[in-house]
């Protein structure tokens, strides 16, 4: 029976520490859209982590500098439309990007991470610096530009946060993994 469950223990600790590039960061986002945006109803939200991971290094922004826009912006909501005509999960505004929209709808959460991602891509190319990238995003100044920029940087700390105490929770499964497998193996050790 040790020997089953510090079998199962490996298995799921190898799911977590050989996994592909960016699987990690993904399943946390995942996980964090899931508990922290209830109300975005989504069915799959590691399947929008993983259009957010993909984008983002496309277009060589940061995974979570991305992953805060979208919660800043619409919650995770893929309906989302605001009071000035911006729509999706990136709140785009059609009427100013229609070459990178081709005709396609930016309620489909692939559109709008992809279109988003494109445009925070180019804002940060042009202005190389985080704060103006998002002001260049937002398309706000003054006051309300520094209101975006907090708001945005707020969230990239929490699901900072919250990916620390998922590694933590990874590395407390490592250790109890291990001493099962070392138990199962060698029997009950003296401390």
């Amino acid at each position: 029976m040790a020997r089953l469950l510090a079998g199962i223990c490996l298995m799921f600790l190898s799911a977590f520490s050989q996994n592909a590039v960016g699987e990690t960061p993904a399943l946390d986002a995942s996980v964090w859209i899931g508990t922290q945006f209830p109300e975005a109803k989504l069915r799959h939200p590691g399947r929008i982590a993983r259009l957010v991971f993909d984008h983002a290094a496309v277009n060589d922004l940061p995974f979570n500098l991305l992953l805060a826009v979208i919660a800043v912006e619409s919650r995770f909501k893929s309906d989302a439309h605001s009071e000035h005509g911006a729509i999706g999960l990136t709140q785009v505004l059609p009427k100013y990007h229609h070459d990178k929209l081709r005709g396609r709808p930016l309620t489909s959460p692939d559109v709008a991470i992809e279109v988003g991602a494109i445009i925070l891509g180019n804002c940060l190319a042009r202005w190389k610096k985080m704060d103006r990238a998002l002001r260049c995003y937002s398309g706000s100044s003054g006051k309300h530009a520094v209101e975006y920029v907090g708001l945005v940087e707020r969230r990239i700390r929490q699901f900072m946060a919250f990916q620390m105490m998922q590694e933590s929770h990874r590395l407390r499964f490592a250790q109890v993994s291990n001493e099962v497998t070392i138990a199962s193996t060698y029997g009950n050790l003296p401390n």
